[in-house]
């Protein structure tokens, strides 16, 4: 493995000794390219900086004369790197505050020389006794957030140490938006939504002074990548669209079955035959309303109409048989009536919201 195909980025504001430690580091272990980020240090701290200039010439520095955040300092570093070195395979970026060890560095080197295409994700062990727990909290609820409501699997969300191959620097310098710490939040999701296969390595999970130089902002910063996967995942959207849809469907079903009731009661219809009848009729109509919402908002589906609407009334038609089907089944048992029913077919219908989210996703909307 040639080291000198690798680029490393190191985003810095207001550094102390740690930085040239960090680099001493990384340039001992055979890393001999390096990009710092100036990211609008004052000039009591510009020090690091030209100490790690003088001790190695060969590091390229890129300078903010305001801060502007570790998202915008990543973004300008990859866009120069890709305009700059082309030769270059790869990059990966390491925090400066002395978190990443630089063995672990080479382990992400060598992940992208074995997968080259893949991004290469430096993961903590959380676990651990020594862990913050502020730390250990908000990475485990980040990562179930990001599994139940992005479909991501990902033991560390917020690691800085991450090797990322050539062929994505163009993109995520423009195409990946962020001025902060949710920027690699977004990074992820770009990534899950582009198709960017990654790979996580298990890395030395460090803690100095329990992270006390970290210009992490707990409270600010945490709305910031809450919002941001809030408002992409598709599943909260998909609830969002079930919701709206479902109100409609139940205020038609309450409507349509109790019109049904006259004729149920004069002998003319069974009460399987106005069951069916209310839960078809409220079911076209609410139907309608959810593919409309799902293709335009939730997927952004790009698929045919024609084909898309096919599949999915073929998914609304299942969906009607076993939510009426389940539902006679549960009125049968428990002789539920009016309201009652209401309610059962509620709670049918969360059940089937779940199974229709990812048929939706893979049979009715997804890509060409």
């Amino acid at each position: 493995m040639n080291l000198n195909d690798y680029y490393i980025i190191i985003p810095s504001l207001d550094p102390d000794e740690k930085l040239n430690r960090v680099v001493d580091g990384m340039f001992a272990a055979g890393f001999e390219k390096m990009v710092l980020v100036d990211d609008g240090s004052d000039e009591a701290h510009k020090a690091p900086f030209d100490k790690a200039l003088k001790d190695h010439p060969t590091i390229e520095k890129l300078v903010h004369p305001v801060n502007k955040g570790k998202g915008r300092a990543l973004r300008d570093a990859f866009a120069y790197i890709a305009e700059q070195h082309p030769e270059c395979r790869g990059v990966i970026t390491i925090d400066g505050d002395g978190q990443h060890k630089p063995e672990d560095a080479l382990k992400l080197a060598e992940g992208m020389e074995k997968e080259p295409d893949k991004v290469m994700i430096g993961g903590r062990d959380f676990s651990l006794s020594h862990v913050p727990k502020r730390s250990m909290m908000g990475n485990r609820i980040t990562s179930w957030v990001f599994l139940v409501f992005c479909g991501i699997r990902l033991n560390d969300t917020q690691t800085g140490l991450r090797g990322i191959p050539a062929s994505c620097l163009k993109a995520f310098a423009e195409d990946v938006e962020g001025e902060r710490f949710e920027y690699e939040t977004n990074m992820l999701l770009y990534m899950h939504d582009q198709g960017i296969k990654f790979r996580e390595i298990p890395i030395a999970t460090v803690y100095i002074e329990e992270n006390k130089s970290s210009h992490f902002n707990p409270l600010k910063d945490s709305w910031r990548i809450y919002k941001l996967i809030f408002a992409k995942s598709r599943i909260l959207k998909q609830f969002v669209s079930s919701v709206v849809s479902t109100a409609v469907d139940l205020t038609l079903f309450s409507v349509f079955n109790s019109l049904l009731e006259g004729p149920v009661a004069a002998g003319s219809m069974s009460t399987a035959a106005q069951i069916f009848l209310a839960v078809g009729g409220a079911r076209i109509i609410s139907a309608l309303l959810n593919y409309t919402i799902n293709r335009n908002w939730v997927f952004k589906s790009n698929a045919a109409v024609g084909s898309s609407l096919a599949k999915y009334a073929l998914v609304a038609v299942c969906q009607y048989f076993l939510s009426s089907g389940t539902l006679n089944l549960l009125v049968a048992l428990t002789g539920a009536a009016g309201g009652a029913r209401t309610l059962l077919k509620a709670i049918v219908d969360v059940i089937l919201f779940v199974l229709s989210y990812f048929v939706q996703k893979r049979f009715v909307f997804g890509k060409r």
